[in-house]
């Protein structure tokens, strides 16, 4: 945790428990918050055993401010950086990485639809042909 040093391993945090304060115009004005879940509050303030080990290997500075009360901590350009997949840097959110697998589905719905309609037309002339 100490600048300019080779991190050992990532964190990735949830996206949905970090939020982005400052204006979206300008990106380096934008600062990254976590949001203090009560569970994450209640293990750094009273921790067993086993998480006291995680605990003793996160960043003082998030520890100390979870452990004062805060319901939203700030994240450190030292120990955190924001990454996106595709996004402009004029946008304020990226495309999520999701969206590619419902143009997958579509297709396979389509190509569904087309069996079904293969078959219903099948089915018609092998009806026909006993009659």
């Amino acid at each position: 945790w100490l600048p300019k040093s080779v991190p050992g391993a990532y964190t990735v945090l949830d996206p949905l428990a970090v939020d982005m304060d400052g204006p979206a115009e300008l990106a380096w004005l934008r600062e990254p918050h976590l949001w203090v879940t009560p569970e994450l509050a209640t293990a750094v303030r009273k921790p067993t055993p086993a998480q006291m080990r995680v605990i003793e290997q996160m960043p003082p500075e998030i520890v100390s401010q979870i452990r004062a009360g805060h319901s939203k901590v700030w994240l450190s350009p030292n120990i955190c950086q924001v990454c996106f997949l595709d996004k402009q840097p004029y946008e304020r959110y990226p495309t999520p990485i999701s969206r590619h697998c419902f143009d997958a589905l579509e297709f396979k719905q389509d190509l569904m639809a087309m069996d079904r309609a293969t078959i219903r037309t099948v089915k018609n002339r092998i009806l026909k042909l006993r009659m």
